[in-house]
């Protein structure tokens, strides 16, 4: 082989790698627009299906006055034929065959924030040496389950009873724990008892709260975690996030 032919074999030779790198990169740009397409029809669809379960979940809330609850963080209560909340009656479940699942094979998420049918009260011993002592009396949305929340403040010992029935006992208490909940059993009218002994700082108190699936404070928030299946995230791994309340068709 002469000086020449070995020159024109070694043009085509780099001709070759060029062009199988050139491919290469064509092919890494078709990719990623590929997928991005792919990713940004995933999320109009996910949008599409998350104001339809927000409207459901709205709806329901008209026609029996309560949401209905999370369960997992999902919404499998709505796959329920019997009602979530026992003796309720109204519920037409199932609304749903199975659990929805979002375009990336992720369960929509779904939470329910009860609302707040008392307090938050601060609970306090004032100065002079006596242990607090009270009493309140409330009244709720329909009987049934709530929640007890206790935002703690210091105070290592306390006693509390609702509607005659000790929620939290004295040795429950941890000035090192700053928030307790327990759940709790409402009736139409409440009474809640209150007690702090003489030897917590009279500085030192806790607020307590009683909270109720059937307040008309009652939110929640419905969604998905986008491609990554992860709260956070940017771009297409960022949370699709629907609020109670929202208008039609907005995400926050």
């Amino acid at each position: 082989m002469d000086a020449r032919t070995r020159r024109e074999s070694s043009f085509t030779i780099i001709e070759l790698v060029v062009g199988l790198l050139v491919l290469f990169l064509l092919s890494a740009i078709g990719f990623s627009l590929i997928r991005a397409a792919s990713q940004k029809t995933k999320i109009a669809v996910a949008k599409a299906y998350i104001s339809q379960y927000a409207s459901l979940v709205d709806g329901i809330r008209n026609d029996l006055g309560y949401y209905p609850p999370s369960v997992n963080e999902t919404l499998e209560s709505l796959t329920y034929r019997d009602s979530p909340f026992p003796g309720r009656r109204g519920w037409q479940g199932p609304y749903l065959k199975t659990i929805p699942i979002d375009p990336w094979k992720t369960p929509y998420f779904y939470c329910v924030t009860n609302g707040v049918v008392f307090g938050p009260q601060q609970c306090r011993r004032e100065p002079g040496g006596q242990p607090y002592e009270e009493t309140f009396t409330f009244r709720t949305p329909p009987t049934g389950q709530g929640g007890m929340i206790i935002h703690n403040f210091q105070v290592a010992s306390g006693r509390i009873i609702l509607n005659g029935v000790e929620i939290f006992h004295p040795n429950e208490f941890n000035p090192n724990l700053d928030h307790m909940e327990k759940t709790v059993a409402l009736d139409k009218v409440n009474t809640l008892y209150v007690w702090i002994p003489s030897n917590v700082r009279p500085h030192n108190y806790f607020l307590v709260s009683i909270t109720s699936p059937f307040s008309r404070a009652t939110t929640y928030i419905l969604g998905s975690r986008g491609a990554d299946g992860q709260p956070g995230g940017a771009e297409f791994e960022e949370d699709l996030v629907w609020i109670e309340g929202q208008a039609t068709g907005s995400f926050k």
